[in-house]
């Protein structure tokens, strides 16, 4: 597809909204909601656009009204933005309705035949990786089971529910700098693993080995860390953040591990030091007035954990960064 083809889409979705468009971002503050929406064309094969927005009231789409399946196929990743949609089967004309209850991925071939209401009062932050057709082709291919799910001479819909990885990847998108050097290829990173693991998924599901799946819903746990990466000025207790995400302290625990690697406390703690060379390097506050900032019980606490995790005091590192800006003059 074109740049002045993704033009075409993103036109479409300024109109949905009443928005501005001004080349490949649109955004919008009416009465309608606030928000932006921003395209993508990370290669020939792949395409993204990235939703943000509240909407002050409810808005009813039919997929006619996007015009945007023509070459491409989309895959849609992130929180649910409607708690159903509608898919009408283009043979008999009948409608089924799927609920969306929790944080996936979903993939229909066929824009007309899809429906849905988008909800009032709550931020919403979802993607959409278009995929060409042939390229989208080449995944089906790979498997029996994924040609039988996905076949493009018949019309389906496909859901995936996020697993840790996904979920992860789908954050980065959202947290990667806007308008820097390398955005698009970030964003293209994160749409390759998240398009490869939504199609692996959907070939394992019915050879998944039942020790190796969550039994679980992940969301209190990355509702956890969403915490713990916000409240860096603190320190954490766990019988606090346990109720906040509605799970036992132990059971947080144990799943924060299992997911992430790392304890809850290092992996706050390592959130902790990694500001600190932010502030380290802006160089306007103290080493005790970091540590007050950053919830160190002291200048030496602070430095001592710096050490441990970088190998060199907080002090040596602002040295040598002051040296090498020195030598970059």
């Amino acid at each position: 597809m074109s740049k002045l083809e993704l033009t075409h889409v993103m036109e479409s979705w300024t109109k949905l909204f009443n928005g501005k468009l001004e080349g490949h971002k649109m955004t919008f503050n009416n009465e309608i909601g606030k928000g932006e929406i921003e395209g993508f064309k990370l290669n020939d094969s792949i395409e993204l656009i990235r939703f943000d927005y509240k909407l002050n009231k409810t808005l009813d789409v039919d997929g006619y009204q996007l015009d945007d399946y023509a070459e491409y196929i989309p895959i849609l990743f992130g929180d649910p933005f409607t708690t159903s949609v509608e898919v009408t089967c283009n043979v008999k004309q009948s409608k089924k309705k799927y609920k969306l209850n929790t944080t996936g991925a979903f993939s229909i071939n066929s824009s007309e035949a899809l429906s849905f209401t988008i909800e009032e009062g709550r931020t919403v932050q979802y993607l959409s990786v278009r995929l060409e057709k042939d390229y989208y082709q080449k995944f089906i291919d790979q498997s029996k089971a994924l040609a039988e799910s996905l076949d493009l001479e018949k019309q389906f819909f496909v859901f995936e529910e996020f697993d840790p990885s996904m979920r992860d990847f789908f954050q980065k998108a959202f947290e990667v700098e806007k308008g820097s050097l390398f955005e698009n290829e970030y964003l293209e990173i994160y749409a390759k693993h998240l398009v490869t693991v939504f199609f692996s998924n959907i070939n394992d599901r019915e050879k998944i080995d039942e020790s190796n799946k969550y039994t679980f819903s992940v969301e209190p746990v990355f509702k956890a860390r969403d915490i713990l990466k916000n409240r860096i000025n603190e320190q954490i207790i766990i019988d606090e953040l346990s109720k906040e995400c509605g799970l036992s302290e132990s059971r947080l625990r144990f799943l924060f591990k299992q997911i992430f690697g790392t304890t809850i406390h290092q992996f706050h703690l390592d959130e902790r030091l990694d500001h600190s060379r932010v502030m380290l390097r802006d160089g306007s506050k103290t080493m005790s007035m970091i540590a007050m900032d950053l919830g160190f019980s002291s200048a030496s606490h602070f430095s001592s954990a710096f050490k441990k995790k970088f190998n060199l005091s907080p002090k040596q590192y602002r040295k040598d960064f002051i040296n090498s800006v020195l030598q970059s003059a």
